[in-house]
């Protein structure tokens, strides 16, 4: 089975400091090594969450009226957070489970 290329780095940078600290100082590289399709136009940025501080991203705001696909995927399967990794659980989220 071929695993997730984003998966895999997220997985070596939660195990292993000196691969996490390259991929915060450059993202696209370590990316572009996994084998993910990085967008040369876009900024890659790499944050660090720790128990004190809670990140929440924001995606570009749509067309009036429009979803994106992603979005109506989401609203059609009863997904109300599409970004968030399935194991992904925010403080205070007893809804979804660990």
């Amino acid at each position: 089975m071929i695993q997730d290329p984003w998966k895999s780095v997220i997985q070596r940078a939660m195990t292993d400091p000196a691969y996490r600290k390259s991929f915060k100082a450059n993202p696209v590289k370590v990316l572009a090594e996994a084998g993910v399709k990085v967008d040369k136009k876009v900024e890659y940025v790499v944050v660090e969450q720790t128990p004190k501080k809670f990140y929440i991203v924001l995606p570009p705001l749509a067309e009036e009226g429009a979803l994106s696909d992603q979005m109506l995927e989401a609203v059609a399967g009863g997904r109300a957070r599409p970004d968030f990794h399935p194991s992904y659980n925010p403080p205070g989220d007893d809804d979804h489970p660990e």
